[in-house]
């Protein structure tokens, strides 16, 4: 088993009022395991200030760590009535750059759901399919991962693609979210401005090795970007080091766009309808209109991929 470098919060078998905290709040590399679902109610009654543990993996290493649910650190579990149990984890929040696999089983195994950055999941709403005894993950999580962002400060699930995919991105969504640092070789792309309040949205990042990304309509339809964005436009993205963006009007990506270049952000005023990335590490003296215009190209059929 790998050295969980991590801190850990026990809050004590009392009810402890005010517990809760936004994803965008939690410590960067870190998650918190929630006995209850602290955004519930019952019977009338908040769950606010539910027990948890905070778990935070070593940031920037993408080293994953084991976590056994009902031993080591989560050894003594008790619910709000003070029982023991051994793996009553109902609800998870994971900060920036945090990412979890759970497992359904001890040694992580059997069913697994993957938790990316900045998310509330409530495991009422993850389904069990395999296992005829439970119907959820809900008090059914056995063992984890925890990793965080790569030494690179990138996504590290853009190491489990193959090189050389097309199109070349990986990507994650996001609910009621504060402004967060885009990661390398990302852009994050919102419904409302996260500078001053709480936004949904999503987040497109290159994958392994690469420098092009690019989706369009169709794309962030298949991939629930839409819903993400619960039915607002995109209005305010950001840019990731060594990532410039380019936003536009039409599905073909062409018409209205802007260009976002990395560490930078912008308010959209019109339509976002394909979106492409394109990294500044291979950019040989390019200026970011010409990458784009090759990048144009080479999407419309008319280019090569080298020419970007």
């Amino acid at each position: 088993m790998q050295r969980l470098i991590a801190t850990t919060i026990t809050i004590a078998s009392t009810i402890v009022s005010g517990s809760y905290i936004a994803p965008t709040d939690i410590r960067r590399g870190c998650a918190r395991f929630y006995l209850s679902n602290p955004l519930s109610t019952f019977r009338g009654m908040s769950e606010d200030g539910t027990q948890y543990w905070q778990i935070c993996a070593q940031p920037e290493k993408d080293k994953p760590a084991k976590l056994a649910i009902g031993a080591g650190i989560f050894a003594k579990i008790k619910d709000k009535f003070g029982d023991d149990t051994s793996n009553s984890i109902s609800f998870i929040s994971t900060g920036p750059g945090t990412w979890i696999d759970i497992y359904s089983k001890l040694r992580q195994t059997g069913e697994t759901f993957a938790i990316t950055p900045l998310q509330d999941i409530d495991l009422t709403q993850v389904p069990l399919k395999l296992d005829v005894d439970h119907n959820s993950f809900n008090d059914n999580i056995m063992s984890a991962f925890i990793r965080s962002t790569d030494g690179d400060n990138s996504d590290p699930d853009s190491g489990d693609l193959p090189p050389n995919v097309v199109p070349i991105a990986v990507w994650y969504t996001f609910k009621q979210v504060k402004s967060v640092p885009a990661d390398n070789g990302c852009g994050y792309f919102y419904n409302a401005d996260p500078t001053v309040g709480l936004a949904d949205g999503f987040a497109i990042c290159f994958s392994d090795n690469q420098h092009l990304a690019h989706v369009n309509s169709h794309d962030m339809k298949l991939r629930g970007y839409t819903d993400a964005l619960n039915g607002k436009p995109i209005v305010f993205v950001h840019a990731g080091p060594s990532t410039d963006i380019g936003v536009y009007e039409k599905d073909t990506y062409d018409g209205d766009k802007n260009i976002i270049l990395a560490k930078d952000h912008q308010y959209i005023h019109h339509n976002v309808k394909s979106i492409i990335l394109i990294s500044t590490e291979n950019a040989e003296q390019k200026t970011p209109a010409a990458m784009f215009a090759s990048a144009e190209r080479y999407l419309h059929g008319k280019g090569v991929l080298s020419d970007i």
